[in-house]
């Protein structure tokens, strides 16, 4: 599943979660863990992408201008 789509539908799952009628010790439970995963997944996603756009652009920048 790709990282779009899997965000997409977490974030569905947050809209209805109230409305599913877990206890709040459980609605609390897959808050931090979603929230955690999206943060980790979000961390990794900005770390690659500046991996990538460094060796496309080299070091410094301002030579590829």
């Amino acid at each position: 599943m790709k990282k779009p789509r899997l965000f997409f539908l977490l974030g569905i799952f947050l809209v209805i979660l109230p409305i599913l009628g877990f206890p709040s010790s459980w609605k609390n439970l897959f808050i931090v863990i979603i929230g955690a995963f999206l943060i980790f997944n979000s961390y990794m996603m900005r770390r690659n992408y500046k991996k990538n756009t460094w060796h496309v652009f080299g070091k410094n920048k301002e030579d590829n201008i």
